[in-house]
């Protein structure tokens, strides 16, 4: 049963919408929420490393693709893949939902679950609508 979410967007208008929709299937969750990927990784990767790993079941990460963040002098836009291949060198075992307001295709799909196998789907996440269904249907087995 999912105790833990790790809530990764750059928009704060849009983390909280998703924190809404979350809080109303798991209501008892403590959500942790970032709005840069270097926070989430050094939340993820070494304050709560062992946790994490020693309770997989009990965590869920949702992540905005879309993200900058910086590698080296050069800033990139895809942070949310960066946290994904984090992961999975880290051999967390822990799911992923990908929440991104622009549809990501199957292709794409396949690769971010190449990248992290945990992943386990993407919802187009439309603030003007109600999503909570989307993330109902995704996460019907963690609950």
């Amino acid at each position: 049963m999912i105790r833990n979410i790790i809530l990764v967007d750059d928009s704060d208008f849009k983390r909280e919408d998703i924190k809404n929709d979350l809080l109303g299937i798991f209501p008892d969750t403590a959500i942790y929420e970032f709005c840069c990927v270097g926070d989430a990784l050094l939340f993820m990767c070494i304050d709560n490393r062992d946790l994490i790993k020693d309770k997989p079941d009990e965590w869920l990460v949702v992540t905005d693709m879309c993200m900058p963040f910086r590698e080296g002098e050069e800033i990139l836009k895809d942070g949310g893949e960066e946290i994904l291949c984090e992961m999975n060198r880290r051999h967390f075992k822990i799911p992923v939902v990908v929440a991104s307001q622009d549809r990501i295709p199957e292709s794409r799909i396949n690769e971010l679950q190449d990248a992290y196998p945990g992943m386990i789907g993407a919802v187009e996440h439309d603030t003007s609508v109600f999503n909570r269904p989307f993330y109902e249907k995704l996460l019907s087995g963690y609950r």
